[in-house]
């Protein structure tokens, strides 16, 4: 009754969408920071350093070329009827502030902001968030270009993480992603539901992976749920030490049983297309004492070069 009673819980409503699908508008909306959007992830605990970390100094040149971007995106929302079109004025806008993000992404980790990856990630998230609701439609491109620099956006605040975060223990981290290569097609927090096309909450992140690609377990644990589980399809739930719970959802077969006990690496099913699913991909979850956490907050960022193409 309890794994029925989790699985009940808000669950169904969950589905994803693969690489292909993540260029679309109903992918884009993991927003941060604004009104009705995700709820703060849950905080960690601070993380001791061997040594001070001398935050980079922001740029410029990006945090002008957002702040002006958003007084005239809010300039053009309200010169326009409800429903209309967007502008084209706000279309070049688009794609001008979007190169600005490029142009601070083409720098090394060690040359940027964190503050300026947050800030970039906020303005574009919340502002195409805005505009969806403003304008009837406009260009897939727009859409397309704000999921690819979130997602990137999104991997370089892991890299920086973990790059400033020097703990006294050089421990390996022990927990790993689930699938190699590592490319993250729909990001953690609100979005628009690709199926039911209403807002709501993405408690995980969507990896690319192949029909049969091998899910393997992201640490070690014992499984506590293999089966359907609604809009999941077949999914595994595994418990680890710490009040940390991992969830592989849309598998096309299961390689595990409740009660197994897995190593970081195990295999624990095939990657697949079953439930609220608009193609092959893994859905992985991350909750904390029950409490959705965003998996590039937990785990360690890849090496450099091992994030596939988005």
């Amino acid at each position: 009754m309890l794994r029925l009673s989790l699985c009940a819980l808000g669950f169904t409503l969950v589905a994803c969408a693969t690489a292909k699908d993540a260029v679309s508008f109903s992918e884009v909306m993991p927003a941060l920071g604004t009104e009705g959007l995700a709820p703060e992830t849950p905080k960690k605990a601070p993380v001791k350093a061997t040594a001070a970390h001398h935050e980079v100094r922001s740029s410029t040149e990006l945090t002008q070329a957002l702040a002006s971007f958003s007084v005239r995106a809010r300039h053009y929302r309200a010169q326009v009827p409800p429903g209309a079109g967007m502008p084209l004025q706000q279309i070049d806008d688009w794609r001008d502030v979007l190169g600005a993000v490029d142009s601070f992404l083409n720098r090394r980790p060690d040359e940027t902001s964190s503050l300026d990856v947050i800030r970039a990630r906020i303005t574009v998230e919340a502002e195409l968030e805005l505009d969806a609701r403003s304008y009837g439609d406009f260009p897939a491109e727009i859409a397309e270009g704000v999921v690819d620099r979130a997602n990137h956006l999104a991997m370089r605040m892991s890299q920086l993480r973990h790059l400033h975060l020097k703990t006294r223990e050089a421990a390996p981290s022990p927990m790993a992603w689930p699938v190699q290569p590592v490319a993250v097609t729909s990001l953690y927090g609100n979005r628009i539901h690709p199926i039911t096309k209403k807002y709501s909450a993405h408690w995980g992140v969507d990896l690319a992976a192949e029909a049969g690609q091998l899910v393997s377990a992201a640490g070690r644990g014992t499984v506590v749920r293999a089966e359907w589980c609604g809009g999941y399809g077949l999914s595994v739930d595994i418990e680890h030490p710490g009040g940390l719970l991992t969830r592989y959802g849309h598998l096309s077969q299961l390689l595990v049983e409740v009660g197994t006990a897995v190593d970081k690496g195990d295999p624990v099913g095939l990657a697949g297309n079953t439930g609220l699913s608009t193609g092959p991909h893994l859905h992985f979850e991350m909750r904390r004492y029950g409490k959705p956490v965003d998996p590039l907050e937990e785990i360690s960022a890849p090496e450099a070069g091992s994030f596939a193409a988005l």
